[in-house]
């Protein structure tokens, strides 16, 4: 039975995806604002620690792992 707390075992391609976004000047606290600017008027209570706990969440995802390796690699080359 998974909870809300499980993340996907596959640290290594956490670590690439995080690692290759910070060397492009992605800032995940940046992502997370941006997601509360649009979000805001739709989820009055919403904040951005809200949004930035999410985005953790989500960055653990197996399918939005493989598609931003796929993504960062491809603009590498």
């Amino acid at each position: 039975l998974l909870t809300k707390d499980f993340k996907y075992p596959d640290t290594k391609a956490h670590e690439f995806v995080i690692t290759r976004l910070k060397e492009r000047g992605v800032d995940l606290h940046q992502l997370a604002k941006i997601a509360f600017d649009l979000q805001q008027q739709f989820i009055p209570e919403l904040t951005e620690a809200d949004c930035y706990e999410e985005l953790l969440n989500v960055m653990h995802k197996r399918e939005l792992l493989n598609n931003a390796m796929v993504a960062l690699e491809l603009d590498r080359l």
